[in-house]
Formats: C-alpha cells, sequence, structure tokens
C-alpha cells in the first residue's frame, strides 16, 4: 500500500545564483519546483497564509502569488514589545567583510546589529522560538 507524498515549496522561490549569465544558460535560475509545475506537475497552491503579519505579507505576496489572503488570525497578533514598528528596514553603508578568493559574504556591522537586536528581545520576555529575522538581499 502506497502512503501520499507531500512536497513542500514555493513554485516561484529563486535557485540560487552564482554566475547569473550561466545559470540564465542552463535554466538553474529555476526552481525544481516551478520547472515540474511548467512541465505539467499537478499542484495545489496555498490559498490563506496563517503565519505572517499582514505588513510583511503585503511586501512580498504580490511577487510570489497571484492571490493569498490573510487569515483572520494574523491580524490579531501583539504588537512587538519596546519596539515603535512591528516591521522596519536598517539601510548602512557598512562594507562587507574582505575575503579573498572566497564566495562567502559577510558584514560584521549587520551580524552586530542583529545580535543586539536579538539580546534585546530576549530582555524584553521574547523566547527564543518567537524571534525571526528575514534578511533580503
Amino acid at each position: 500500500m502506497s502512503t501520499p507524498r507531500h512536497d513542500w515549496g514555493s513554485p516561484t522561490a529563486p535557485a540560487s545564483l552564482q554566475c547569473y549569465s550561466l545559470a540564465r544558460m542552463h535554466h538553474t535560475d529555476v526552481s525544481l519546483f516551478e520547472r515540474l509545475i511548467r512541465n505539467g506537475m499537478c499542484y495545489q497552491q496555498l490559498e490563506n497564509q496563517h503565519r505572517m503579519r499582514p505588513e510583511i505579507a503585503s511586501l512580498i505576496v504580490s511577487h510570489i502569488y497571484k492571490s493569498l489572503e490573510n487569515h483572520e488570525s494574523v491580524f490579531k497578533y501583539s504588537n512587538i514589545k519596546s519596539i515603535a514598528s512591528n516591521l522596519f528596514f536598517i539601510a548602512y553603508e557598512e562594507e562587507e567583510d574582505d575575503f579573498d578568493e572566497s564566495l562567502s559574504h559577510s558584514n560584521t556591522y549587520e551580524a552586530e546589529f542583529i545580535s543586539k537586536l536579538y539580546r534585546h528581545l530576549r530582555l524584553q520576555g521574547y523566547f527564543q522560538h518567537e524571534i525571526t529575522v528575514l534578511f533580503f538581499l
């Protein structure tokens, strides 16, 4: 007897790119999930999201989904303690750390900022599993 199989992922999640021109030439800039869908694989797309604050969802939903509604539960989230806004962006001019011959990137300023923000949130009484940091490059 076979058991049902569920594959999770976003059909439009971009694949990782190291060399853009080669990625385009060999179509590796398209996720495997998206390729399967383009080739006729049956799928169902999320219609209601239950996790993201509406402020966050509004930034990304239109880029990923044709239509995605917020479940009523996400409108009931409490505001983040001791922070003026539930969503904010940080602009800075500190350069990436320099690693010779490496494809890796890091930014000490960014890491220290996030570390201090995390510590601040923990001191406000938040547990580790309640804190999520999202990066957009």
